[in-house]
C-alpha cells in the first residue's frame, strides 16, 4: 500500500489584501505636484551631456526616484519644477577584452515636472473600473474565490507529485527517466501557470528549481 500526505494551502486574509494592493498599484496614476521631489516621486527632465563633444541630449525623460543610494536619483531628490543643475555620473563598461572600465559623465539637467503616484480609492467605483464586480465587497469575494481555486489546484498538484515519487520508489521495474521528467515538468507547468511563474527562468536557477 502506498500512502502520501495530502497538501493543503491555506488562503489568508493577507493574501486577498495583497492582491487588492497589487491591483491598486497597477492602476495608479501620476499627478503633478508643487514643491521639491522626494524619494518615491517621479521627475520629468531634459538633460544634455556636457562632458564631451556631441553629447547625448534627451527631453521629457521620466525618472523614478526609487533609491536614495542610486547615483542619479540622489542628485535629483530635492529639485523642483524649473530647477537646473549639473550632475556627474560614473558610467561602468567593459572594453573589447572584457576589462572593466569607468568613465565620468557630466550632465546638465532641467526639471520640467515633479509627479507623485496616486493610488485609486478602494471603493465601488474602483471595483467597477477594473472588473465586472459592482461593489468592492464583490471584488474582494471574487479575488478570494480565485485565490482559493488556485490554492486547491496547487494542493492537488503537490499531492500528486509526492504520490508519484512514492510510486516510483516502490516500483520494482525501471521507469524511463524521460517519462518521469515529463510528468514532473507537466505538474510544474500547471503550478507555474496558476501562479504566473516563468518556469524557463526558474530552471536557470538549479537550486530553486529542485526545491
Amino acid at each position: 500500500q502506498i500512502v502520501s500526505e495530502k497538501y493543503i494551502y491555506d488562503v489568508t486574509d493577507k493574501a486577498v489584501t495583497d492582491e487588492i494592493e497589487t491591483l491598486r498599484e497597477r492602476f495608479a496614476t501620476l499627478i503633478s505636484i508643487d514643491g521639491k521631489a522626494n524619494e518615491g516621486d517621479y521627475v520629468v527632465i531634459d538633460y544634455e551631456e556636457i562632458s564631451g563633444e556631441n553629447g547625448e541630449k534627451k527631453e521629457n525623460q521620466t525618472i523614478l526616484l526609487d533609491k536614495k543610494d542610486d547615483q542619479l536619483a540622489k542628485q535629483l531628490i530635492g529639485m523642483a519644477k524649473g530647477d537646473e543643475k549639473d550632475i556627474e555620473l560614473v558610467h561602468e563598461y567593459e572594453d573589447e577584452d572584457g576589462k572593466k572600465l569607468k568613465r565620468n559623465v557630466k550632465l546638465h539637467v532641467r526639471v520640467n515636472e515633479v509627479k507623485k503616484k496616486q493610488l485609486p480609492e478602494l471603493d465601488d467605483n474602483f471595483a467597477k473600473d477594473i472588473s465586472d464586480a459592482k461593489t468592492i465587497k464583490e471584488l474582494k469575494e471574487k479575488i478570494q474565490a480565485d485565490i482559493e481555486e488556485n490554492a486547491k489546484r496547487l494542493s492537488e498538484q503537490k499531492t500528486k507529485k509526492e504520490l508519484l515519487k512514492k510510486v516510483i520508489e516502490k516500483t520494482e521495474f525501471d521507469i524511463p527517466k524521460t517519462m518521469i521528467d515529463n510528468e514532473i515538468d507537466r505538474i510544474l507547468g500547471d503550478i507555474a501557470y496558476s501562479y504566473r511563474i516563468d518556469i524557463e527562468k526558474l530552471k536557470q536557477d538549479e537550486k530553486k528549481y529542485d526545491e
